[in-house]
């Protein structure tokens, strides 16, 4: 794009318009580990996602907080960019309200399992879409004839057309 200006006589105003250039972009001098950590002695009460993901912040940055591991299996597991993994085994103190606990931080051991969601399955009690019959009457499924409803707003009556669902 050609660099474009604009001027305003009456306001003495110059507005130039040109291509935006990255020539100057700075380059990362680092780049964050990614670390699965597994945290211990977070008081029961505040054992849920926002503080789950503040904790993590409290070592790196945090970028995921794995809440099916810890709804079966009771076990913490935040994902961490930390500059250093090698600074974990970690044990700190952490204030939640006015109390103060000392807070585990370690690296996850590589034979951990964590839990993994059921796989998909087909529900057999689950008609929305499939074509069935069952599907036709309730106005979803392919439909050979448009159906008709109306119903009334206040003072005004809506229209509704419905076509192969």
């Amino acid at each position: 794009m050609v660099d474009v200006d604009y001027r305003l006589k009456n306001h003495r105003v110059t507005l130039m318009i040109s291509d935006w250039k990255n020539d100057g972009d700075v380059l990362p001098a680092y780049q964050l580990d990614e670390v699965w950590v597994h945290v211990t002695g977070v008081p029961h009460t505040w054992r849920h996602y926002l503080v789950f993901w503040a904790l993590g912040s409290v070592i790196g940055t945090t970028f995921e907080v794995d809440m099916l591991t810890y709804r079966r299996k009771g076990i913490i597991r935040i994902l961490v960019g930390m500059m250093n993994r090698e600074l974990l085994l970690l044990i700190t103190d952490v204030v939640f309200g006015k109390e103060g606990y000392n807070v585990t931080f370690s690296t996850e051991g590589s034979d951990f399992v964590p839990a993994f969601p059921p796989p998909a399955h087909d529900d057999p009690k689950d008609r929305d879409g499939d074509g069935t019959e069952k599907d036709r009457d309730m106005g979803g499924g392919p439909n050979t004839e448009p159906a008709t409803r109306s119903r009334r707003r206040g003072f005004k009556s809506i229209d509704i057309w419905t076509e192969g669902g």
